[in-house]
């Protein structure tokens, strides 16, 4: 038996696998997208459902799921209006996210096309990750934020590494002190 396509399928149905209890649709459907947006298919109602879905579905995996497809369409290219699929003040909303992992993963695709010597933050989002290290004690949130310390330059990356190290887990976890340290170095 052939396994499945999702090539022929509809909005309807890509939307409909990707919050399939299955995650082999939910990432067929997440290649798809990304397939029809490097082929420059129209992908604008789609880019709207994931946004929604991002910013408000009440279940923190189908939030993540719909980071991670607009993140692959964002990968791919933005619409003809030079929007982003994944805007950055909709990462920056997803910081005060109730899930810390929803606030992590918001983190990492803050800085995730960011390098030292390249592309950087802007400084509002690096003031957003400083006042997130700052407040937020989340294990996966501080671990986001202390890797982030290595793709920024020199100035941000000790504003954030200072707020991450601030905390008393910082003493006590081996890996955020290594992360920052690496990140520093």
């Amino acid at each position: 038996q052939d396994p499945p396509h999702v090539a022929a399928d509809d909005s309807e149905a890509l939307r409909a696998h990707l919050f399939d209890e299955n995650q082999w649709w939910s990432r067929a459907a997440v290649r798809e997208w990304q397939a029809r947006s490097l082929q420059g298919d129209d992908l604008a109602s789609d880019v709207t459902w994931l946004q929604q879905q991002a910013a408000g579905a009440s279940d923190p995996p189908q939030r993540l799921r719909a980071f991670w497809a607009l993140a692959a369409i964002d990968g791919a290219a933005g619409d003809a209006a030079g929007e982003r699929p994944l805007p950055e003040t909709l990462l920056l909303e997803r910081l005060s996210d109730a899930d810390p992992f929803v606030r992590s993963w918001a983190v990492r695709l803050l800085v995730d096309g960011c390098r030292r010597g390249g592309p950087q933050p802007t400084a509002r989002v690096v003031d957003a990750l400083v006042a997130l290290a700052k407040d937020d004690v989340a294990a996966p949130v501080q671990l986001h934020l202390a890797s982030a310390v290595a793709r920024l330059e020199d100035a941000a990356a000790w504003r954030l590494a200072e707020a991450v190290a601030m905390h008393d887990a910082f003493v006590s976890d081996a890996r955020l002190g290594q992360l920052v340290w690496y990140g520093l170095a």
